[in-house]
């Protein structure tokens, strides 16, 4: 699962906080543009796909 936060304000240590714990994909700053949001979440789906291709082709 690819996780993307987006959010209107954080500070540095909540934000540095998030991306460690978290595993964020990608972190967005309000406001942001649909055709970013659209782009962002079409990439981590893609990441998403890939990885979970690659899972079933590794012997377990």
């Amino acid at each position: 699962m690819q996780r993307v936060l987006v959010t209107g304000y954080m500070k540095p240590e909540m934000l540095l906080r998030s991306v460690n714990e978290a595993a964020l994909y990608r972190y967005l700053l309000k406001p942001v543009s649909l055709a970013e949001l659209v782009k962002t979440v079409m990439e981590a789906a893609k990441l998403h796909d890939q990885t979970a291709e690659a899972a079933k082709k590794s012997p377990a």
